[in-house]
């Protein structure tokens, strides 16, 4: 009776391991993933910025396109009024800590528009253990991305998260000092504000009146 039992024992857990392997598969990959796109990339990028990843934990599941996981590391950035982030990579290394995997560490990168929101992978390894990463900047519009526009705020916010979280481990894993995030972005230039037609009769009044003065002076 005992070894029918173990056999029993095994054959379910036998059963259950294709399960098993799907629950633990959520990953991405390696790259940027978002809300695909229709049109014409919106302006080029013309200045770039590093966010220090050193030190920073991933421990709990993403949040949703529009708000952070809960316990979930966000890194605030401010490009500047309307700026656009056009692109988005960066250089480094994390380690993942079993049995959490590396390909589940992810940045969220949230603007002013929930569409807009995308995900950065660092890595295709499903496994523990250290992941070295160098990930040339990504062009998201080159991508079928949207670019993400930060709004009035000016800000861009970045979570640090896991597409699974493995609960007898915490923290699922850690960046390495040095480890960075950089972000291609530009801000579009002001345009000058429309002059009146009041304001264009005040300023022609005023060139008379000082011609009237000169002509007055030099007569």
């Amino acid at each position: 009776m005992k070894m029918r039992t173990i056999l029993i024992a095994a054959a379910i857990t036998a059963a259950l391991a294709p399960a098993l392997a799907i629950a633990k598969n959520p990953t991405l990959g390696r790259g940027v993933h978002g809300t695909a796109r229709a049109g014409a990339p919106d302006g080029v990028a013309t200045s770039n910025f590093i966010v220090n990843l050193g030190g920073i934990n991933t421990d709990a599941l993403c949040g949703n396109a529009a708000t952070p996981g809960a316990g979930n590391t966000v890194v605030s950035v401010n490009l500047g009024k309307n700026a656009v982030v056009t692109g988005v990579g960066g250089v480094g290394s994390y380690t993942s800590f079993t049995p959490s995997w590396r390909s589940e560490v992810t940045a969220i990168f949230r603007g002013n528009d929930p569409l807009q929101s995308i995900q950065l992978g660092f890595s295709n390894d499903d496994s523990a253990g250290v992941a070295n990463y160098n990930i040339p900047v990504i062009d998201l519009t080159g991508q079928s991305l949207s670019n993400i526009n930060t709004g009035n705020a000016g800000v861009l916010n970045i979570e640090l998260c896991e597409t699974f979280a493995d609960g007898t481990v915490s923290p699922d894993a850690t960046f390495a000092a040095g480890a960075n995030l950089q972000i291609a972005y530009y801000v579009p230039a002001v345009p000058a504000p429309a002059m009146s037609t009041w304001s264009m009769l005040a300023m022609l009044l005023g060139f008379g009146l000082v011609g009237g003065l000169a002509i007055r002076r030099f007569s």
